[in-house]
């Protein structure tokens, strides 16, 4: 057995918020843009979730994984009976599932709806009570949950991807500030450019455009938070000045950073 597989057990959620909801083509107004992880439990209806790469076909009786900011699009067909919950993952975590190959969708058994419901059910009980019991009862919900787009027999497909775990963990701890592929390419003792190659070879981007990434996610989950001006969380996230971050945020995400906060920011909990 593997180190990463090792890990797995402990590998630490945080339940954010969960409902019951009925939603329809308003769907794609605030959908395209999300801060946390998602599961999606469908009672009746179907949708289309468009992501960078693949869409995803919402149907009755399945659960769904979605990452969170990778949504470009959704398309609603009709009225959709679901269940949700968000959650976010720590930094080791979401290392670790890197090297997981993780699937979107899942057709639920008995117990995945049963515990799907709990959950949601457990979730609101905790804003007016909470408890060590319930969070306990939350954290292993949400962990079975989630278990079930791991697969069954876990081979872990990119093993090499594993190699740059001290690397990621090194560009999460310094997004505050420039990060070169010289700094990098010292952490695993290889050459800049064999270096940039390699990362690039398993993780489909180039080492920049991932730590460019990371650095807007960043700023996403601050201009949500919606307690910081755009000026201080350009200089939080390591960008050269507000210009520079205003043009790269609405390269990727389609506004600009004061358009999204004017969207979103003072209306966390409407985005389902």
């Amino acid at each position: 057995m593997s180190d990463t597989i090792k890990k797995i057990p402990n590998l630490k959620f945080n339940v954010i918020n969960g409902e019951h909801a009925l939603i329809d083509s308003a769907w794609s107004r605030f959908a395209t843009i999300f801060p946390y992880s998602r599961l999606y439990y469908i009672v009746s209806g179907n949708a289309t979730i468009y992501l960078k790469n693949k869409s995803i076909e919402l149907k009755a009786g399945n659960i769904y994984y979605i990452p969170p900011y990778s949504i470009s699009n959704v398309v609603c067909h009709n009225v959709l009976d679901h269940y949700w919950i968000h959650f976010n993952m720590d930094l080791t975590t979401e290392q670790e599932l890197n090297c997981l190959p993780v699937v979107n969708s899942v057709e639920a058994n008995n117990f995945d709806k049963e515990a799907f419901i709990q959950l949601v059910d457990l979730i609101d009980r905790s804003h007016k009570n909470e408890s060590v019991a319930e969070y306990l009862a939350q954290d292993s919900l949400l962990k079975y949950l989630f278990s079930r787009f791991l697969p069954h027999r876990t081979v872990i497909h990119t093993v090499t991807e594993s190699k740059f775990l001290p690397v990621l963990a090194y560009i999460d701890e310094n997004l505050g500030r420039k990060i070169t592929n010289e700094e990098l390419s010292k952490i695993m003792f290889l050459n800049p450019t064999y270096f940039s190659n390699s990362f690039s070879s398993n993780f489909g981007i180039s080492p920049q455009q991932y730590i460019l990434q990371k650095k807007l996610n960043k700023a996403i989950n601050l201009l949500y938070e919606n307690e910081k001006s755009i000026k201080e969380i350009a200089f939080l996230c390591g960008f050269e000045n507000e210009s520079y971050f205003n043009r790269q945020f609405k390269k990727i995400y389609g506004i600009p950073p004061g358009k999204f906060l004017k969207r979103f920011g003072s209306n966390r909990t409407s985005i389902k």
